[in-house]
């Protein structure tokens, strides 16, 4: 892992009401196309197979090469934050946002319950990002998004897309979604994102963005909620100016980028501020539509994994997406074996995974609850 020590002053600039907020209003741009240290060459894979990406633990995941200047605010004290190589799959969603405003991050995001009405991908950031405080005025054109990903071939690619419709909230909330105008590559997994997360105090999280000291991707892991407030909360996540429209994660979700927040700013006291996805606010955006469930992803998965699933619970629930606030579908039993779909291991975070009942209706179970197995894998047909 790769750290840095951040020793910098705190410049004025743009003051989002309890703190500063964190675009970089420019700097030189380079380009640059890495390439894995062994480069052996790899055969195609279909979703169940995935590339191996171990030759790419080294190369640090920038898809736009920045100059590093000295933040203009900044919460470090002890820098705790570590570089995002290419190597980590999850971290493809999340990539450098540009428009008339500044620099920022942004994350590729599957929002639980919406989906965009004209089936376009959706970037999640924060509103100071994409317009000024005060303001609803977007410069549309000005948007432009660029992330990195491996390819089928294990090669790097960047893939980048300007925006067709937007929306920002720059004031009590500061919190933006943009439907992109190119679909984002079949490579690219986008984050998962949770609307009206229930935050608790001294909770591990997670955030990341692109720092303007640091030119590649970082992320402090298992930072802290210090406060929950009526227009966002407060951690002890490093940030520096830059890292705004970054996200905020749930880490306990090893194999998706789950999100359940934006970064926005930081407070007189080094506090770090985010703002939460909320459904009142997603329930604004005339391009979005409510769906009960996000029964579009499951329908499009593969068909079965060469796994099955053993019910070990007396009584397994079946509901119709991963957590527990999703509706209930049918119950499993003890003994039950049932099919896994495939590729679906990789999406849904943490110990849910999607299974195919037998009238052909699909729908999500959790493996593990609690610290209990609920269910294991087995080989179809053992």
């Amino acid at each position: 892992m790769k750290f840095r020590t951040f020793f910098g002053l705190c410049s004025s600039g743009t003051v989002l009401g309890i703190g500063a907020a964190l675009f970089i209003n420019s700097g030189e741009i380079t380009t640059d196309t890495p390439s894995p240290e062994n480069g052996n060459g790899f055969t195609l894979f279909d979703w169940g197979s995935p590339p191996d990406r171990s030759q790419w633990a080294n190369t640090l995941r920038s898809p736009v090469k920045r100059t590093e200047t000295t933040p203009e605010a900044s919460s470090i004290i002890t820098d705790d934050r570590r570089s995002v190589t290419m190597a980590e799959e999850k971290y493809d969603a999340v990539g450098n946002l540009r428009s008339n405003i500044g620099w920022c991050g942004a994350s590729i995001t599957l929002i639980d319950r919406y989906t965009d009405k004209h089936g376009r991908d959706i970037i999640l950031t924060s509103g100071h990002c994409i317009t000024k405080e005060g303001s609803n005025q977007i410069d549309i054109n000005s948007i432009n998004f660029t992330a990195s990903y491996i390819d089928k071939n294990n090669q790097y690619q960047t893939f980048t897309s300007g925006a067709s419709e937007a929306i920002a909230w720059n004031g009590r909330h500061d919190f933006a979604v943009i439907a992109l105008e190119n679909p984002i590559p079949d490579e690219i997994k986008p984050a998962r994102g949770i609307p009206d997360y229930s935050f608790k105090i001294n909770q591990n999280i997670s955030s990341g963005g692109y720092s303007a000291d640091i030119s590649e991707l970082t992320t402090h892991d298992n930072c802290q909620i210090k406060g929950i407030h009526s227009n966002g909360v407060s951690t002890n996540c490093d940030i520096t100016s830059g890292d705004s429209g970054g996200f905020l994660s749930n880490p306990t979700t090893n194999n998706t980028l789950t999100i359940v927040g934006v970064n926005t700013s930081i407070g007189k006291n080094l506090t770090t501020y985010h703002d939460p996805i909320r459904s009142s606010l997603l329930n604004q955006i005339s391009f979005l539509q409510r769906s009960p469930v996000p029964s579009t992803i499951i329908s499009k998965l593969q068909k079965k994994s060469t796994n099955c699933l053993i019910v070990t619970a007396n009584n397994l629930r079946v509901r119709e997406w991963a957590g527990t606030e999703h509706r209930q579908i049918t119950s499993l039993f003890n003994g039950q074996v049932i099919p896994i779909l495939h590729s679906i291991e990789e999406n849904v975070p943490g110990d849910w995974v999607a299974v195919e009942l037998e009238n052909g209706r699909r729908g999500v179970v959790a493996t593990k609850y609690n610290g209990r197995t609920l269910a294991r894998l087995t080989p179809c047909g053992s």
